[in-house]
């Protein structure tokens, strides 16, 4: 911290301080003129030469009495952090010039002080910084980021209430009481489009500081995790026209330690965002130049952090998986510690789903004297802003499809929203049904052509209003639109796929991501066009990409419109005859990889192969069956695959791995043959074939004692490798 100016016996008429912030190993100048002598008592000059070994921040003072002076740095141009004029007439004519004047105390007479060039300066200084920042920050995660354009918000004149509940709170005085507001409240009411409307809001009205959404994406799990959090908040922080002051000392702190990232996530928060905002405070805040100082940091989805998982002292993940909750529990220790501090001007609005590890949170006795939970009830009537949603959608279907204004009847827009139970999910899935989409007219049964037509078969598919459950009517509606795929089961069997097919990925915290479609569709696809026959008609549920180079190109995934459609397919209860299990998917990935085989290398290019090497399912069993029964099942798809030719790509591709894609068939194919008899007919035609194509090829394959030993033990190590790198042995 720079020392305050100090008078000296000599009467000091102007002490002039600065912080230098140099570039590493610069070399610099700065001089003090005189250009009129006062009576000898000081020089003309008064000059500080320096050269910073590591860069960093140089204190410098200097002092002189004259009526005319200037200043000069060369290079380069410094900010200085304090000025102070002690009742010095400075001339008209005479001027300052630096390239930041942080804080400016003058005297009684005033002159002139002119800033030049200052954001050029900066930019320049922190470049770096900022690209360190930019570097380690999710801008999807922001909530207007351009992959966020599909959000859930409030439609006008929705949620009215609750908003402005919310609003209020904002703009309360005493906010610091209860820093942390926690909306919260079941799947489906619609959490995410009140916080997403709060944001646009704030952001207009220059209230917004920062925001962050956690939410599945099928690229990537970067927006799910902890990890760009801070960074992402720091990078909104620095380039809000409200916080100038803040962006010179985030950028400074990154400057100093680049590394900062790479800690955890309290000390990551206090180097970037409480540090920096503890100084302004100290030295006092240099003005916001007439923009509105924000007042609120938004975090959305909290239930959909996942934990990052770390690797160990060889580069592998670690055995056991850190369980989600870790993460959860340390991101709002460090949001609470924040809302504590007096230095901390921000409230912060959190949106999560009511789980037990984040509701144990907020009522422990540490977290109760700062929070306050808003539970979206029945207290807000959601039940009008459902109705109001519903007349607005049927309105653009009547004049879409010229149906008459009496459409639908009273009786049915009443069941729709006593159906939805005050589920905003239940609404907006209806209203896709109704709605249809080009994909969907050709696929869905029972008639569902027309508008008309697809309304029945919902207020069908209902319960029994009175004394159902909320989850009960939705389910319903799931359970509905499944029923009318050609094949229900298999449909399930494809979304479970879907969810469960990952490929390795060194980009992910979690060490993998989502299969890309082309992918899911070489392995799946027994038949051209089975993607479509099984997902068809799913349209208000799911997004499909079209199998064209374009959207391949473009990166696109399939993607669940609600995650309240996840939870369902994967809830035995809710599902009940539907339902298949993780085990069962896998099985099913395992037969189709085999029924397909022969198609996926005239399909695989070079640029693919990276990807399909690294195929991987969520337990890690890749190849390998669940039980004696359903290896009996894929036996003649198994004796039907060209073996040569798949172990000849295996070997050959670039992504080999040291045998490990070889490893994993071996011991598959040989997995349900018992130890006292002969190996089945596909074990044999997998083995054989196997050991002659990479005998021929130059690998190290297992000696005939080694597989001898592995029919009584299932603890043997298979050695495979290709000639010329080292033993790399696995199971």
């Amino acid at each position: 911290m720079v020392a305050p100016a100090v008078q000296i016996a000599d009467k000091l008429d102007l002490e002039f301080l600065s912080k230098m912030n140099m570039p590493s190993a610069g070399h610099g100048h700065a001089s003090v003129r005189s250009n009129k002598h006062n009576q000898g008592h000081r020089p003309d000059l008064l000059s500080e030469h320096w050269t910073p070994e590591g860069g960093g921040e140089i204190e410098r003072v200097a002092s002189f009495s004259s009526s005319i002076f200037s200043f000069t740095f060369e290079p380069p141009t410094p900010i200085v952090t304090n000025i102070y004029l002690n009742s010095l007439n400075i001339q008209n004519h005479s001027t300052v010039s630096v390239g930041h004047i942080e804080n400016g105390v003058l005297g009684d007479n005033y002159g002139h002080i002119t800033q030049q060039g200052s954001n050029e300066s900066e930019r320049e200084s922190f470049k770096g910084a900022i690209k360190n920042l930019v570097k380690n920050m999710e801008s999807s995660s922001v909530h207007d980021a351009s992959e966020r354009s599909d959000a859930p918000k409030c439609m006008p004149n929705t949620r009215v209430k609750v908003q402005e509940e919310i609003m209020s709170w904002i703009h309360n005085s005493g906010r610091k009481q209860k820093g942390i507001l926690w909306v919260t409240g079941p799947a489906g009411t619609g959490k995410s489009a009140v916080l997403g409307s709060i944001a646009d809001t704030c952001k207009t009205k220059g209230l917004l500081a920062a925001s962050f959404c956690f939410s599945p994406t099928p690229h990537s799990d970067e927006r799910t995790t902890k990890k760009h959090l801070v960074a992402t908040l720091a990078y909104q922080l620095q380039e809000h026209e409200g916080l100038p002051d803040v962006r010179r000392r985030i950028l400074s702190s990154i400057d100093r330690r680049p590394a900062i990232f790479t800690k955890n996530l309290k000390e990551q928060f206090s180097e970037l965002i409480l540090n920096p905002l503890r100084e302004i405070k100290q030295r006092g805040p240099g003005g916001s130049g007439g923009a509105v100082v924000p007042k609120v940091i938004v975090i959305d989805g909290l239930d959909e952090c996942v934990a990052e998982q770390y690797c160990d002292s060889t580069g592998d993940l670690r055995a056991a998986a850190r369980p989600k909750e870790d993460d959860q529990r340390e991101i709002l220790s460090v949001l609470l510690r924040a809302a504590k501090d007096n230095t901390f001007p921000f409230c912060i609005l959190l949106g999560s789903r009511p789980e037990n590890a984040i509701r144990h949170f907020f009522t422990s006795p540490d977290a109760q004297g700062v929070t306050r939970e808003l539970f979206l009830g029945e207290q807000y009537d959601p039940d009008a802003d459902i109705t109001l949603f519903y007349e607005t959608k049927l309105s653009v279907v009547r004049e879409k499809f010229e149906l008459p204004e009496t459409w639908p009847a009273p009786h049915e827009k009443t069941t729709l929203v006593k159906n939805a139970s005050g589920q905003f999910v239940y609404a907006d899935t209806a209203m896709r049904i109704i709605e249809g989409t080009p994909r969907s007219g050709s696929n869905n049964s029972f008639s569902l052509g027309t508008p008309c037509h697809r309304l029945k078969r919902i207020l069908a598919s209902g319960l029994s209003v009175e004394g159902s459950e909320p989850l009960e009517t939705l389910d319903a509606l799931y359970t509905s639109v499944l029923s009318t795929c050609p094949e229900p089961s298999l449909t399930m069997k494809w979304l479970r796929a879907i969810r469960s097919l990952k490929v390795l990925s060194s980009d992910s915290p979690s060490g993998e991501k989502d299969a890309p479609p082309w992918l899911v569709r070489l392995i799946l696809e027994s038949y051209p066009g089975e993607e479509r026959h099984a997902l068809g008609a799913l349209a208000s549920l799911l997004y499909v990409p079209p199998s064209t180079k374009r959207s391949r190109e473009l990166g696109h995934a399939y993607s669940f419109y609600h995650k309240a459609f996840l939870d369902f397919i994967q809830s035995r209860d809710r599902c009940g005859g539907l339902y298949v299990s993780t085990t069962e998917a896998e099985d099913f990935i395992n037969l189709r990889y085999f029924q397909t085989l022969k198609n996926h290398f005239e399909r695989i290019v070079t640029r693919k192969d990276f990807v399909y090497m690294r195929m991987e399912y969520q337990s890690g069993k890749m190849f390998c069956f669940s039980s004696k029964k359903a290896f009996k099942e894929a036996q003649d798809a198994l004796l039907a695959c060209d073996v040569r030719q798949w172990t000849w790509f295996v070997a050959h591709s670039r992504y080999a791995y040291g045998g490990h894609y070889i490893i994993r068939m071996f011991y598959a194919v040989h997995q349900w043959c018992p130890w006292y008899q002969p190996c089945r007919p596909a074990c044999n035609h997998w083995r054989q074939n196997m050991l002659s194509v990479l005998t021929a090829s130059g690998w190290k394959v297992p000696t005939a004692q080694q597989l001898l030993q592995t029919r009584f033990s299932d603890d043997v190590l298979y050695d495979f490798h290709p000639a010329g790198i080292s033993s790399r042995r696995r199971s």
